[in-house]
């Protein structure tokens, strides 16, 4: 598969996009400043525990892959 330069640059853009809005996944917090996470650990919620790990490991499988 050849990657023109356009692709390429559309791609990077794309990856830029996913960054920034993982990182606000994550360091989002409420009004109290706690984290989705902290909550959801503090309330024994551990199938969202679970789903917020996956979450995080497609991300950061993405951004590896991408670079």
């Amino acid at each position: 598969m050849i990657i023109r330069p356009y692709g390429y640059a559309i791609w990077e853009s794309m990856v830029n996009v996913l960054d920034k809005k993982f990182k606000e996944f994550i360091n989002a917090i409420d009004k109290d400043g706690c984290t989705a996470l902290m909550r959801a650990c503090n309330r024994g919620c551990e199938e969202i525990v679970k789903l917020f790990f996956k979450i995080v490991t497609f991300f950061i499988s993405a951004i590896l892959f991408a670079t």
